[in-house]
């Protein structure tokens, strides 16, 4: 292990050692602890990282906010003339 030094406010201190008294544990054992969870890998499949928004999650609200525009423009072709081969 691997010794670190590290400076509290008072009032972080003072809930650190009355936490350790109540567990009955030593300060270092329980700041391990708590870093250990914080910090450690899990294994625990539930925290698996989300996936990013897409840009349709991301612009979901403006779906349907454009007034008097045609239904669907990617079927349409008169809104097609001009584009692709």
């Amino acid at each position: 292990m691997v010794t670190v030094t590290v400076k509290l406010p008072a009032d972080i201190a003072a809930k650190i050692e009355a936490e350790a008294r109540a567990r009955h544990l030593p300060k270092s054992a329980l700041i391990r602890d708590s870093l250990q969870q914080r910090y450690a890998p899990t294994r625990n499949t539930s925290r698996k990282k989300q996936p990013a928004p897409t840009i349709f999650d991301r612009t979901r609200h403006l779906a349907g906010s454009v007034r008097r525009a045609p239904r669907d423009l990617s079927s349409n072709k008169k809104h097609l003339e001009g584009f692709g081969a």
